[in-house]
């Protein structure tokens, strides 16, 4: 074990460069509750490692890991404007690997349909049950097109397909199935959007007593330079 230590006028930047020249399979960052003022406006150097770092970002809780731990991917093939077939499977990979054979691997994904309140078209509204069930199909459709290249479906006993927000259904998840890693990605989001509906990281991190790490895409561009 080797120790480094750097100063760096931007902690987040000091860490991400450090990535860079050293080129480690993963960064372990120890995190505490956020208040909500920083949660939103101050961008703290958690949430900036996160989103800048290269490699996969484990965020460590005060909490051992089990000898035989249960860990979550959380997938979303449907998220819009991202190839999210590519970072599925790059999700499920790295979660394969973290399980190594010895722990518990399970598959969670989460999805909305449009409220009742939410539809002003009249034909739609008469329609509202066939709605639903059409955008239930196609998220399992979409779920088991990237499952099936790992022997996998949506009827397998390892995977959850739920209704509900993503960030409070992963929180509730992991509670109440002692998830000991949660394992999702990371969509970019700027000021605005984290002012107006967070991030759904950032929200599961602040909210389950678990791990949680931090997946980027395959063809994730570091804004940093060493």
């Amino acid at each position: 074990c080797e120790f480094d230590a750097c100063w760096d006028r931007h902690t987040a930047e000091g860490v991400v460069r450090k990535v860079l020249r050293f080129q480690p399979d993963m960064v372990l960052h120890a995190v505490q509750p956020h208040t909500r003022i920083g949660h939103y406006l101050f961008a703290p150097v958690d949430w900036q490692i996160a989103r800048k770092c290269p490699v996969p970002v484990l965020f460590v809780k005060d909490r051992s890991w089990p000898e035989r731990m249960r860990i979550v991917a959380c997938i979303d093939p449907l998220h819009e404007g991202d190839r999210r077939a590519e970072q599925d499977k790059n999700l499920l990979n790295k979660t394969l690997a973290l399980a190594d054979g010895n722990h518990e691997m399970r598959v969670l994904h989460c999805y909305n349909t449009l409220p009742h309140d939410a539809i002003f078209d009249e034909h739609m509204v008469t329609d509202y049950e066939a709605l639903q069930d059409k955008v239930e199909r196609s998220h399992f459709k979409e779920c088991n097109g990237i499952l099936e290249e790992f022997g996998l479906s949506t009827s397998s006993d390892v995977v959850d397909i739920i209704k509900g927000e993503s960030e409070l259904t992963i929180s509730n998840y992991a509670k109440h199935n002692n998830i000991d890693v949660v394992v999702m990605g990371a969509v970019a989001r700027s000021v605005f959007d984290r002012l107006l509906v967070g991030s759904t990281m950032e929200y599961v991190v602040d909210h389950v007593d678990c791990d949680v790490l931090i997946v980027k895409h395959p063809d994730f561009v570091c804004p940093v330079s060493e």
